[in-house]
C-alpha cells in the first residue's frame, strides 16, 4: 500500500487492469474468504505487478464504500445496481414459488431456473447455490428450507432443454415480480 498510495487516484474503477478477466491475481483472490487464507496460495504465484492492482481494486472498492462481497463478485461481476437486485430477489424468493408447493425444502428447479435466468456458469453453480442460501436463510420471512448443490444439479438438462415450458413460465414470473412493476420503494433498494 505504501508503495503504490501517491498514485492510486490516477486508477479508474472501470479500469481493464482491474479485473479478474485481465488480472490473474485478483481472479485468484475473488476465490477465496479473506486476505490471509488467499495469501499463502498468491505469495509465490503471482508478480508484485498482479498484486498491486489487486491492492488498487481492495482499495477503490473500500473507498467506494461498496457493500459487494468477494463471493458477489466472483458471481455478479462489479455491477453493484445488478448484485444489490440478485440479493433482492433471493431475498424474496418465496413470492415465486406456487401456493400449491407444499413441501419442506426450495424446490431445486426454480433455484436452477433463477441461475439460468441471472446467467450463472456451470463453474460458479456450487458457489452460487452456497450464496444463495446463505442469503435466502437470511431475511426473517423465509419460509422454506434450503436444497444443496446435488439437487439443483439434477435439473440442469431438464431446465436447459425447457421441454414443458417451467423455464419460460418462470422467467416470465420473475419478470413481472422483479422488473416489470418496480415501486419507488423497491427500485431503492437496488
Amino acid at each position: 500500500m505504501r508503495e503504490i498510495d501517491d498514485f492510486r487516484k490516477l486508477f479508474s474503477r472501470n479500469s481493464v487492469y482491474l479485473t479478474a478477466e485481465n488480472c490473474p491475481a485478483i481472479d485468484s483472490r475473488n476465490r477465496y474468504d479473506s486476505d490471509e487464507a488467499w495469501a499463502s496460495a498468491g505469495f509465490h504465484s503471482f508478480s508484485q505487478k498482479e498484486v498491486k492492482y489487486l491492492i488498487i481494486s481492495q482499495v477503490l472498492d473500500e473507498e467506494e464504500g461498496s457493500d459487494i462481497t468477494r463471493k458477489e463478485r466472483l458471481l455478479f461481476g462489479d455491477d453493484v445496481s445488478k448484485v444489490h437486485k440478485n440479493r433482492y430477489i433471493i431475498q424474496h424468493f418465496d413470492e415465486l414459488i406456487p401456493d400449491t408447493y407444499h413441501r419442506k425444502h426450495l424446490p431445486a428447479k426454480y433455484i436452477l431456473m433463477f441461475f439460468h435466468f441471472i446467467g450463472i456458469q456451470d463453474g460458479k453453480m456450487s458457489d452460487a447455490v452456497n450464496y444463495f442460501n446463505e442469503v435466502y436463510i437470511s431475511s426473517p420471512t423465509h419460509h422454506f428450507e434450503t436444497v444443496t448443490y446435488q439437487a439443483v444439479n439434477v435439473y440442469k438438462k431438464e431446465v436447459l432443454q425447457d421441454k414443458d415450458g417451467a423455464y419460460k413460465a418462470f422467467a416470465e414470473s420473475l419478470k413481472q415480480h422483479f422488473f416489470a412493476n418496480l415501486t419507488l420503494q423497491n427500485a431503492s433498494n437496488f
